[in-house]
């Protein structure tokens, strides 16, 4: 046992039976105070993971335009009855762990797809716990790339 310890045992021994609780009630509420703080950083944590997803799955759909190669893959995932939501989830690592949907997020920690009507663009949006409000928006390009010149 390291020396503090034993020292700040041997102080609280010397203390009378009243003091010693509300020692004791001092010590509770503060692992209390340490355990709500480890919840906040573990929930910041989640909240940069989920952002740092959300900005990988932009890329890969903004990718479409400006690569002939994506663009190619993802009409081929497409025409081959697939969904954006098929081509995004095949061009990420395997370590990838959030949910990806289209139009309504469907677990917490997800991300959902929406497509507009014109389908130029995409609508990347990572949820948190509150399935009705996200809490990243991104805008991803789908114009096929134009001719290089």
């Amino acid at each position: 046992m390291p020396v503090s310890t034993v020292f700040v045992a041997a102080v609280v021994a010397r203390l009378p039976p009243s003091v010693r609780c509300l020692n004791w009630l001092a010590a509770m509420l503060f692992c209390a105070g340490c355990l709500a703080a480890c919840g906040d950083a573990e929930k910041d944590q989640k909240q940069q993971q989920l952002e740092q997803a959300v900005g990988q799955v932009t890329r890969i759909i903004n990718d479409t335009s400006r690569n002939m190669m994506a663009a190619a893959a993802l009409q081929s995932t497409l025409e081959g009855g697939g969904t954006l939501v098929t081509y995004v989830a095949a061009s990420l690592p395997d370590k990838f762990t959030h949910r990806i949907t289209m139009d309504r997020p469907e677990a917490a920690w997800s991300i959902v797809l929406r497509l507009p009507a014109n389908a130029a663009e995409a609508t990347v949006e990572g949820y948190g716990n509150d399935l009705k409000k996200p809490l990243f928006t991104r805008t991803a390009s789908l114009a096929p790339p134009g001719p290089r010149r």
